[in-house]
C-alpha cells in the first residue's frame, strides 16, 4: 500500500507541475508549466501522461502537448496516442500532430497518423501531410496513413490517385488490402481505382475492391461491367460471390 501511494504521489507531482492539478482544472490559468525532461524519467513521463488520458479532459490536450518533444519516441507516442483518443476534442493540435508525420521515429509517425484519423473532424488540413505519409519507407506508417485517410471519407478525394498507385505498386499484400478499404470509404472518386483493382493478381486485393463498390453503393454505377465481368470469370469463388453482393448493392 505504501509503494502504491508514493507511485501516485509521484505521478500527481508531475501532473501537477504541467497542469496545476487537474482537481482545479477549472481555476487553472491558461499557461500550464510542463518541467524538464530527460531519459532518466521515461516510465514517470509515462505515468503522467496515463494519468492525463485518464482525465478524457479538453484541458489535457494542452499538457499533452508538451509531450510531443520529449527526447523518448516512446514518451512522443504515447501523448500522441492519447491526443487521438479524445477525438475532435484534440482537433486544436492538428498541427503539432501533422508535424509528427516527420519524427525521425516509424513508430511515432504511424501513431501520428492514427492519431489524425480518430480525430478527423476538423483535420482536414493533415490530408495532404497524411497523403504524402503513404510513401513513407515503413510499411506500417504506409499503411495506417491509408487507413487513417479513409476515415475522412469524401474529404480526403485528393488522396485518390496516391491511394491508387499504392495499391498497384505496394508489395505488402495486407496493405494493398487496407487501402482498397480506404478507398471505399472515399466515395464515387475512388470508383476507378476501384474498378482496376478488381482485376488484381492477389484474390484479397480483389474481394475489398468488391467489397468497397458494394459499400459506395448505386454511386459506383461505372462499376457494373468490371463487376459483371469479375462475377462471371474470376478464378476465385469467393471473388465471384462478393461480386455478385456488389452489384445487387449497387443496382439496389
Amino acid at each position: 500500500m505504501g509503494i502504491y501511494f508514493r507511485k501516485l504521489s509521484c505521478v500527481l507531482l508531475i501532473t501537477a507541475m504541467m497542469s496545476l492539478s487537474f482537481q482545479a482544472l477549472a481555476q487553472a490559468p491558461a499557461s500550464l508549466s510542463v518541467p524538464k525532461t530527460n531519459g532518466s524519467g521515461v516510465q514517470q513521463r509515462l505515468d503522467a501522461i496515463r494519468y492525463l488520458d485518464s482525465t478524457r479532459s479538453t484541458d489535457a490536450v494542452r499538457a499533452l502537448t508538451k509531450f510531443l518533444q520529449d527526447p523518448a519516441p516512446e514518451v512522443r507516442g504515447a501523448a500522441i496516442l492519447a491526443l487521438g483518443r479524445m477525438g475532435p476534442a484534440a482537433q486544436t493540435i492538428v498541427p503539432e500532430l501533422t508535424k509528427a508525420l516527420e519524427d525521425k521515429d516509424a513508430g511515432v509517425r504511424g501513431k501520428s497518423a492514427s492519431a489524425l484519423g480518430s480525430i478527423h473532424t476538423g483535420a482536414e488540413t493533415a490530408v495532404p501531410a497524411l497523403t504524402l505519409a503513404l510513401k513513407d519507407p515503413d510499411l506500417g506508417v504506409r499503411n495506417t496513413a491509408a487507413g487513417a485517410l479513409g476515415r475522412f471519407g469524401a474529404k480526403a478525394a485528393s488522396a485518390v490517385p496516391a491511394l491508387a498507385e499504392l495499391i498497384h505498386k505496394e508489395p505488402e499484400q495486407y496493405v494493398r488490402e487496407g487501402v482498397a478499404d480506404a478507398l471505399g470509404n472515399l466515395g464515387v472518386a475512388a470508383v476507378p481505382a476501384l474498378i482496376d483493382a478488381l482485376v488484381d493478381k492477389r484474390p484479397g486485393v480483389r474481394t475489398r475492391a468488391a467489397l468497397a463498390l458494394g459499400a459506395i453503393g448505386p454511386a459506383a454505377k461505372e462499376a457494373i461491367p468490371a463487376l459483371m465481368k469479375a462475377e462471371q470469370m474470376d478464378p476465385v469463388a469467393t471473388m465471384r460471390g462478393f461480386a455478385s453482393v456488389a452489384l445487387k448493392q449497387i443496382k439496389g
